[in-house]
């Protein structure tokens, strides 16, 4: 991604998808992050961009724009992964960010039960 950015930065021929475009859509770079083009660019909700689904198209809060900016798709990285069936099923496209939490809370278990098993 490191290359990529360089390589459009350095050639105007090529586009840098993480930028806004046409002043209302981009990519997503990661859920997971609130810089997408630029540092601390979109609100964030529990470690993840906050999203808002108007018609079942995701939107984001760019907040250097002070506005609503469309996701022409969202990029579920790393630990994220677990939030791709919420923003698959509509029915849960509200709740997206349970499945951060849930795995959240499951390495905090993690860790506190070895702990308590390594002070026995």
């Amino acid at each position: 991604m490191t290359l990529l950015y360089l390589w459009s930065k350095d050639n105007p021929k090529v586009a840098n998808l993480t930028t806004v475009i046409n002043n209302n859509m981009t990519l997503d770079h990661n859920i997971n992050s609130s810089t997408n083009y630029l540092e601390d660019e979109y609100q964030m909700q529990f470690g993840l961009k906050k999203l808002i689904f108007k018609n079942g198209i995701p939107y984001g809060y760019n907040k250097n724009l002070n506005k609503e900016i469309k996701f022409l798709c969202i990029h579920c990285q790393g630990r994220a992964k677990s939030v791709m069936r919420f923003l698959y099923y509509k029915q849960l496209r509200d709740f997206y960010y349970i499945g951060n939490l849930v795995q959240a809370t499951k390495a905090k278990m993690k860790l506190l039960i070895k702990k308590i098993i390594s002070n026995k």
